[in-house]
């Protein structure tokens, strides 16, 4: 009797890179966990005689995880400046906040990992969307670089 075979475990890279059929490159990756409440929950701090206003605890802590998440992962630093669509999943913990919020959030973390230069460069959110996985909060970030033709309109 032989022993049975096991498949290697399939381990899922960091970045998956392709091109579609129209000729445009896409990533996608994941982020670890997901902000437990959006950027703009805002916060008021007083600063000698002046008050600041400063992002939320939780989205600063989610920044703080994605940035040494990254730090691990140098093939994250795609430093894409040119107009690319950006489909979020945006795995929260709870069904709360508004999406652009997250939105916001999100496209300041993609330039402070270096995954856009500046997140003007983000012209498109095409299929974004904000769900619910309690057990494993989350972002999958799709990203497509887009030809001139197809700045004006993205179907997916």
């Amino acid at each position: 009797m032989t022993a049975p075979v096991h498949a290697e475990p399939r381990v899922r890279p960091v970045l998956l890179t392709w091109t579609d059929m129209e000729g445009c490159v896409n990533y996608r990756f994941t982020l670890p966990g997901a902000p437990r409440t959006k950027k703009t929950s805002n916060r008021i701090l007083k600063m000698g005689t002046r008050n600041v206003i400063m992002p939320s605890k939780a989205w600063m802590a989610w920044k703080k995880g994605c940035l040494a998440y990254v730090a691990t992962k140098p093939e994250l630093g795609l430093y894409l400046e040119r107009p690319v669509n950006c489909r979020a999943l945006i795995y929260r913990d709870a069904n709360h906040g508004d999406s652009s919020g997250y939105i916001s959030g999100l496209a300041d973390v993609l330039e402070e990992i270096n995954v856009v230069l500046n997140d003007k460069h983000i012209t498109q959110w095409d299929g974004t969307r904000l769900l619910k996985d309690a057990d494993n909060p989350r972002v999958e970030v799709t990203l497509t670089v887009l030809k001139a033709d197809r700045q004006e309109a993205l179907v997916l």
